[in-house]
């Protein structure tokens, strides 16, 4: 029976309760038969067993001795970072983002068989192997879930579903389930592929999921979380037994533990850094470092001063209960932060009941010299025991790794390297492989071999095979896997290679391999489904009633990043340009409320004033006027911004073009030039631009500079103000000149002209010695002689650009973009990212960490909105090539995804093969989206 549910069902809680033993007291262990077994030396699934624990009973590999190479494969491309590779037998499975699944030789590393999926593989898949069957099962982007025979590779069943997979699936009792980016949980049949059961959140499904056997065996529960931080819990019959709201950012690619009828589940932390929490942290921890109860007490404190901070729920696996009671006892259960953006995820060892994780202890504000500390919960009792300070667990002195925990021994792997700490004797072996936790980028294989030989010949752009994406300083937790235990063997991927250790003496087998950036892209939607979506996204957006506000995601500052994003301009834009491709009624109702938005905000005098207004995190509300205030996590504007006062005269221009109220435009024109005359202060002849004050304007946007000048020079000429438009388009023809100047600026200066770095970056082609760079322009700044000069960054190596610097934002009607240097220049910046960051359209599904006192991982939506908008509006791909490129939904978010309704008008912008009439393709659809009203 089939079938798809939305809400609770009260009788089935009642039902799972009622069989349930007394399990109150968690005195006995539910799990019956665990599908992984002391007894199988086989590594099924990622964490090792489908509670997630990363636990096996014992281990015959010897801690205290190094490590040596038993054989060495480099698979030719990135290998995500939620990637371990699975054994099963004599086999040895390794998925790879270029779509490739690997079936390798234990004992050598040769491959044995390959399976081409078409699209890329984020995720470890998982192991089915029970009477004769020998299943493996995994997902892709593309949102293809397969089933292969494990033993020869050849295909069983597949089926393709909306949105992609980007998660481990569970299995129990001949069920396969998994989430996706478009909100749903399916289960199917294992052994036939028949559809069983769905759910539908409200919003994307990127966690892996865990499942509690039940007392008879073929039942369970399974436990998934969604990107607006809901904790679920459903039976085997897809009745949801129960629901959670849990606090933080958003709930993105974090991996579920349940063990001993506890659910364990973490979401994304707010504020700067990875390692702890740095927002009016516990005054009593700061300076020497606290004894363990002092530490437990002061953050029980802290989360519950602060609880839309909290990032680590326990729960009743059976109930949902919040175990965290702290008007019962302040400490038990009691939350602690997790670091490293969900990477680690708790250890259990399920015989005793005793979880194991890194987590915030005291000593002062981060400096590189955390003080993490290796906790102990009893999942019986909720009592901790600190188990390890920071000298005694961590292999760095500012990090610690990634955990899989064999017998007493806690293994950690950070880059390249691994350590074992052994829980009984407090020794921590820190050198048991790689080449020493000193260096965060140096992978071991360039101690082995010369870069010609490494990464297929890109040994230049290496850190594209780390977790962190383009970032130079890759490395850390994000650029290996936990430790597989298999046997006498251990196997890691680290840096795209995927090795088997021992601790045997061997000759190691090696194979530098080549590259084999294989062009996998993800199946794009057909105009469509292109316009069905963006009329979906904006009727969701006008029922819910929400009204259009700034966001923002990083709750942290770099220099040219804009803090905050989707202010009123760009949601006025960005729906009216949206109006071509929207039905009959949501075209009136998006009128009706630009119309009434453009009358209250955008020709609000009051939204021009010097005035500082925030965004505030635990609150989750504007505060306007705003004084910042260092215990809170905000971030702010100001309303007379240069910057967004530019992007308000473009929204109006956009406004006027799309709904044609030039009527509001003519009445209010005298105050739209007044708003304009207002920046004309800030005009330098010789740099061609308005050259705002940093404090105020942020970066230096030279793109909305100009939009913002076609805007008013079309207005103008529209109303027949022709003193205006002559006036503007002396100041516009400045600007074109000026750009193509600011678009070669780092080459073309001297290094002594130029502020910041001159040496560690690499044109797009690999080649160091380049006939020109890829910096761009973000700030400029005047000097007392009246010369401008320009501060930069470029795309690639050791920034991370948050958006395409210089370019940013991208409007469809900049003049400069039919330049043909500019054509190529954008096209050589992007290929530039692309080289270190080839899966940019994962956007908020990919590892990216901002070093330089910004250390988070969630700014790729911002990037890759720009990448592809750049591609559509500036390099001109056809509907068909972009397409495949669109970048993935937000984590969180739902109808409010502004990027995506940017993203589509795009990509419906585009143009369409020769013969294909895209108006009459896009009126036809019409008629087929009144029908989801």
């Amino acid at each position: 029976m089939t079938r798809t549910f939305r809400k609770p069902m009260i009788s089935s809680i009642l039902l799972v309760i009622m069989l349930l033993p007394n399990f109150w007291g968690f005195n006995s262990v539910i799990t019956k038969k665990d599908l992984f077994s002391q007894e199988d030396t086989d590594w099924l699934t990622w964490n090792g067993n489908y509670q997630r624990t990363s636990y096996i009973p014992s281990t015959p590999v010897n801690s205290g001795n190094r490590l040596n190479t038993k054989w060495k494969r480099f698979l030719g491309e990135r290998i995500e970072v939620e990637v371990e590779p699975l054994v099963a037998g004599q086999l040895v499975y390794v998925a790879v983002m270029n779509g490739k699944l690997y079936a390798l030789d234990r004992e050598t590393g040769r491959t044995q068989w390959v399976f081409e999926a078409g699209s890329h593989i984020t995720n470890t898949p998982s192991i089915l192997k029970d009477e004769g069957n020998l299943i493996i099962y995994f997902g892709t982007v593309s949102g293809d879930f397969f089933a292969l025979d494990a033993g020869s590779g050849e295909k069983r069943w597949n089926v393709a579903v909306k949105g992609s997979i980007l998660s481990t699936p569970s299995i129990h009792s001949n069920q396969v389930m998994f989430g996706t980016t478009n909100n749903y949980f399916y289960s199917y049949d294992a052994l036939s592929g028949k559809f069983l059961w769905k759910y539908q959140a409200d919003s994307p499904i990127s966690s892996t999921s865990a499942v509690l056997p039940l007392d008879n065996d073929s039942d369970f529960l399974v436990f998934f979380s969604s990107g607006n931080n809901y904790a679920y819990c459903f039976d085997s019959s897809g009745h949801e037994v129960w629901k959670q709201k849990m606090s933080g950012v958003f709930t993105r690619r974090n991996t579920v533990v349940v063990a001993n009828g506890v659910v364990i589940f973490t979401t994304r932390k707010a504020g700067p850094e990875y390692s702890e929490e740095l927002t009016d942290p516990p005054a009593i921890l700061q300076g020497e470092p606290a004894d363990p109860n002092t530490v437990l007490n002061s953050w029980a404190n802290y989360y519950l001063k602060y609880p839309n901070r909290r990032t680590l729920y326990y729960f009743d696996a059976f109930t949902g209960k919040d175990l965290w009671q702290p008007e019962e006892n302040l400490e038990k259960y009691a939350p602690l932060y997790i670091p490293y953006w969900g990477l680690i995820s708790p250890v259990v060892n399920t015989n005793e009941s005793l979880a194991y994780f890194p987590a915030s202890g005291s000593g002062g504000d981060h400096s590189l010299d955390h003080d993490m500390r290796l906790w102990q919960i009893d999942l019986k009792t909720g009592i901790y025991t600190q188990y390890g300070t920071q000298n005694q667990f961590a292999p760095r002195f500012d990090e610690v790794g990634r955990p899989t925990l064999a017998g007493n021994l806690y293994y950690q792997t950070i880059s390249e390297d691994i350590a074992v700490y052994n829980l009984t004797s407090k020794l921590n072996n820190i050198n048991l492989f790689g080449n020493g936790f000193s260096n965060h980028r140096q992978p071991v294989e360039f101690n082995e071999t010369t870069p010609e030989n490494l990464f297929g010949g890109m040994a230049g752009y290496f850190t594209r095979f780390g977790g962190s994406t383009q970032t130079g300083f890759a490395g850390a937790v994000d650029a290996i896997s936990p430790v597989v235990i298999s046997g006498n063997d251990i196997f890691i991927i680290a840096w795209g290679h995927v090795s088997a250790l021992t601790s045997q003496p061997v000759n190691p087998q090696i194979d530098y391999g080549v590259a084999d950036f294989s062009k996998v892209s993800l199946n794009g939607p057909s105009p469509f489904q292109a316009v069905n979506e963006i009329n979906e996204r904006v009727y969701d957006f006008l029922e819910s009633g929400q009204i259009p506000s700034p966001g923002s995601r990083m709750w942290a500052w770099k220099q040219i990043d804009l803090g905050t994003y989707w202010h009123t301009g760009e949601w006025v834009s960005s729906l009216s340009r949206a109006l071509p491709f929207l039905s009959i009624s949501n075209q009136k109702r998006v009128k009706e409320l630009l119309n009434s938005y453009v009358i209250s905000v955008l020709l609000n005098p009051t939204y021009y004033e010097y005035r500082r207004a925030c965004f505030d995190f635990d609150t989750g509300k504007i505060i306007d006027p705003c004084e910042i205030d260092p215990k809170l996590i905000q971030a702010s504007w100001f309303w007379n911004n240069p910057n967004l006062v530019a992007e308000r005269i473009v929204a109006l221009y956009d406004y006027a073009k799309f709904t044609d109220d030039w009527e509001t435009i003519i009445s209010n024109w005298d105050f739209i030039t007044n708003q304009y005359d207002q920046l004309e202060r800030d005009w330098n002849e010789k740099a061609g631009f308005y050259v705002f004050e940093s404090w105020l304007a942020g970066p230096f946007l030279p793109d909305q500079q100009l939009a913002m000048m076609i805007s008013i020079e079309d207005m103008a000429n529209h109303i027949g103000d022709e003193t205006v438009a002559e006036t503007v388009a002396i100041r516009k023809n400045r600007m074109k000149e000026m750009r193509i100047f600011w678009l070669n600026y780092s080459n073309n200066s001297s290094t002594s002209e130029i502020i910041g770095s001159t040496t560690d970056y690499f044109s797009f082609d690999g080649s160091e010695q380049q006939s020109r760079d890829y910096r761009q322009v973000y700030s400029l700044i005047i000097e007392d002689t009246g010369t401008p000069i320009g501060k930069y960054e470029y795309a690639g190596r050791d920034v991370y650009p948050i958006f395409l610097v210089g370019f940013h934002p991208i409007y469809p009607e900049m003049v400069v973009y039919h330049n043909p240097q500019f054509k190529n220049i954008v096209k050589e910046n992007i290929q530039s990212i692309e080289k270190y960051f080839p899966f940019w359209y994962l956007a908020d599904y990919a590892h990216a960490s901002p070093i330089g006192a910004n250390e988070d991982d969630s700014l790729n939506p911002g990037l890759a909105a720009d990448i592809f908008q750049a591609k559509a509006y500036i390099l001109d791909l056809p509907y068909f090539e972009l397409s495949k490129q669109l970048p993935l939904v937000y984590a969180e978010s739902g109808s409010t995804d502004l990027y995506r309704i940017q993203n589509l008008t795009a990509l419906l912008n585009a143009s369409t093969p020769a013969g294909l009439d895209r108006d009459g393709w896009i009126d036809h659809e019409r008629n087929h989206v009144e029908k989801w009203k």
